[in-house]
Parts: structure tokens; sequence; C-alpha cells
């Protein structure tokens, strides 16, 4: 991935910043700032180079973007969702796929990584049914840094778990919903990895431009 022009990092600076601010509520908005910080994290110690580590970042923090078209009574409902309302949940990576590719093609890779991220390891996922190396590797690092964070948070029908509970069910998905690579890099990172990524997190709440996902914030 080569770096981006001056032109071009102004132009995605706009266009991140026109559709980021635009969320129903605040929970999904820090969760995907949560997302966003994590798959940073993990981008860096897969190997990744740096502009695809700001790629799958921008994507990270965009994954959800699509659920600005889903009903706020389904964003927000404290049961869990019955079959009709699983299936509009269920568009949100389509819908968000499409308003990006619509933005700007400087969202391209990120819209390929919003449509993939619930796509599971063994096939078994949606909106395509896409399996193992089908699945684009940001994906994948997302998959596993939205399992996480879904896990150790609050939502709207379960209160969030430990992370003892976390790493239980990142083994139980290893292979099966989860890329069984990036899941052994995460349950083998050492303690500062995780004190970092919770730095990390606490800051970005008060300054999303922190993470430098945006080119133009770190010219």
């Amino acid at each position: 991935m080569k770096p981006l022009s001056k032109s071009d990092q102004q132009l995605l600076e706009q266009h991140f910043y026109n559709i980021a601010p635009d969320w129903k509520d605040t929970e999904t908005q820090k969760h995907c700032m949560r997302v966003a910080v994590f798959s940073l994290h993990i981008g860096r110690a897969v190997g990744l180079a740096e502009e695809q580590v700001k790629s799958v970042g921008r994507a990270a923090f965009l994954h959800d973007i699509g659920k600005m078209a889903t009903p706020e009574a389904i964003l927000r409902k404290p049961s869990a969702l019955n079959p009709e309302e699983l299936a509009i949940m269920r568009k949100h990576p389509y819908d968000g796929y499409q308003l990006l590719k619509k933005t700007t093609p400087l969202l391209d890779d990120a819209a390929e990584i919003v449509y993939a991220h619930h796509e599971n390891f063994d096939g078994t996922g949606y909106p395509r049914g896409l399996k193992g190396e089908e699945i684009p590797f940001g994906a994948r690092i997302v998959a596993v840094a939205n399992t996480w964070d879904s896990i150790t948070s609050d939502l709207p029908y379960r209160k969030a778990k430990s992370l003892d509970a976390a790493d239980e069910e990142l083994q139980r998905c290893r292979g099966r919903q989860l890329d069984p690579t990036i899941v052994d890099t995460v349950l083998n990172m050492p303690e500062d990895f995780w004190v970092g990524i919770y730095q990390d997190i606490k800051a970005v709440y008060n300054n999303i431009s922190i993470l430098q996902i945006t080119p133009v914030a770190i010219q």
C-alpha cells in the first residue's frame, strides 16, 4: 500500500470526520473507538506495515457505520433480538460498505473490511459466507478486536464479563469464528500490550485524533 499524497490525506481527513460523528448513540461510538485502538495494537503486533495499520484502524473505527440505517429500537433492545430483528441487524456490514464506497475511493480498503467484519473463519459468518483467507486480513483483525470488546463491555442485554472470560471466548472461537493466528498473537501478548491498549482507550475518549488513523494527523 503506497503512502497517500498530501491532497489525498486532506480529502480523507475531510470525509472521515464528516462521517464519524453521525452516530445514533454514544455507546456505539465508544465501542468503535475501543475496537479501533485494539485493532491498531493487533495490527502492529502481527507485523503489518504502518500504512496498513492505519487503514485497519480507519476501518475498525467505522466498522459499525452501517448501523446508522438500523432502527434505534433494535440497537437499544435490552433483550435478545428476534429472527426478524436479527435479519435487519445483519444488514449493517453491507449498509456500511455501501456508505463508504459512495463516500470516496480513499475509503475503499476500509469498505472491504467493514463489509467482511462479521464473516467467520470457518465460513459460517455473514453476509457472504467467506472463509479463511477469503476474508480480508484487516477484517480478521477487526473481528478479534470486536469480539474482545463485546465480551468486556456492557451491552443492552447483559453486563460486561471479565478479562479471563474474554480469553476463554477467544480460545473457544479460535479457528471457528476467528483467525487462529491472530487469536494466538493476542493471547500471548505481554502485560504491557494490555496496559498500552487501556491507556490509549482512556485518552481517545477525549481526543479521537490521537489514534492517528487519518494521515493528516501525523504530518
